[in-house]
């Protein structure tokens, strides 16, 4: 079969090869009904851009980079992979721009991240989760567009921020569980000396203990591994001091070690609730089903992509940082 070029598409359409030429790199020099029957033609034809030649072309490489600074088996089941299917979903809009993602950790990183990066010729780069400081203020001297996922340290001048009503959303998961006559309520995290978000989570959880006149209690803390293992024991520790009757956890993993735990009690009086931060479909099968709070991570994520593009075409379209709204997701568990 003959392969199709954009002379093929030109004739075709009845425009010029440099008309079709600026139709499929996304430049905006024609009319929008013309762009229209150049595209229909293109697919019409079937035809297939070389990837290759047209890096050499126009001298981009319509790659974005997504760099994951994960550690444990946590946020990869659920929330990790929901941001990514969102972004996965975002990057069909855009026919000139691929995804390409890549796992670092804190320690010995930078040198990697900085060689990948200049490696593959990225247009611009999403960071989800936390990063040292140090590290980001390198990548930031590159002067290649940034976008901060999930990420509270000192801002940088020219990168955006998206992340959850990480505070309110905790507000309302503790209201939440005292409204449905929750009287002592244990808060489960990652380390409140290492990790911004679980702080800001904690906060909401102090706000609402406070409000409602609970006890804030030393014992009702629990920092622990971010793992289904870390809520195992998390839930074991707390039902065998046996004086309190809510939990919430602020990393969702850490719930099914729970469900695990109390599933496996029939000696634990009355019923323990639990509620998790981080939603996903999944939570409607367990057993029983597990009330949350819903973050939005699909939409976080393709909003991700839409930032990030947006800066790369330095359109101003969107807001330097943004703030995505939570609720809760009721089920059994509450």
């Amino acid at each position: 079969m003959k392969k199709v070029t954009i002379r093929d598409i030109a004739r075709e359409a009845g425009v010029s090869v440099a008309t079709v030429s600026n139709v499929l790199n996304g430049v905006e020099k024609c009319r929008e009904e013309t762009r229209e029957r150049v595209l229909k033609t293109a697919r019409e034809l079937g035809y297939r851009p070389n990837i290759s030649a047209k890096t050499l072309a126009t001298r981009r490489s319509g790659l974005l980079g997504i760099v994951i600074n994960e550690k444990t088996e946590g946020s990869s089941f659920s929330q990790m992979n929901l941001l990514v299917n969102g972004m996965n979903s975002a990057i069909r809009r855009y026919e000139n721009y691929d995804l390409i993602i890549t796992e670092v950790f804190r320690d010995g990183s930078m040198e990697y991240l900085r060689d990948w990066i200049a490696k593959r010729d990225l247009e611009g780069v999403i960071f989800l989760g936390d990063y040292e400081e140090e590290l980001l203020r390198e990548i930031e001297k590159t002067g290649i567009p940034m976008v901060m996922v999930d990420n509270y340290g000192e801002e940088l001048k020219e990168a955006s921020y998206i992340h959850s009503e990480d505070t309110l959303g905790s507000y309302l998961a503790v209201e939440h569980l005292i409204e449905r006559g929750s009287r002592s309520v244990a808060f489960v995290c990652g380390s409140l000396d290492e990790n911004e978000v679980y702080r800001r989570r904690f906060y909401g959880y102090k706000a609402a203990v406070e409000e409602y006149g609970l006890a804030l209690t030393e014992e009702n803390i629990l920092e622990t591994e971010e793992t289904f293992r870390g809520g195992y024991e998390a839930t074991r520790r707390i039902c065998e001091a046996g004086k309190t009757d809510a939990i919430f956890f602020s990393y969702s993993e850490g719930a099914l070690g729970a469900l695990k735990y109390l599933n496996g009690r029939r000696d634990i009086p009355g019923e323990m609730k639990i509620i998790a931060f981080g939603d996903t479909q999944a939570w409607e099968y367990t057993t029983p089903s597990l009330t949350s709070t819903d973050q939005q991570v699909s939409y976080k994520g393709e909003l991700a992509v839409d930032m990030i593009i947006d800066k790369i075409g330095d359109r101003g379209k969107f807001k330097r940082e943004v703030s995505i709204p939570v609720k809760i997701r009721k089920r059994e568990t509450t």
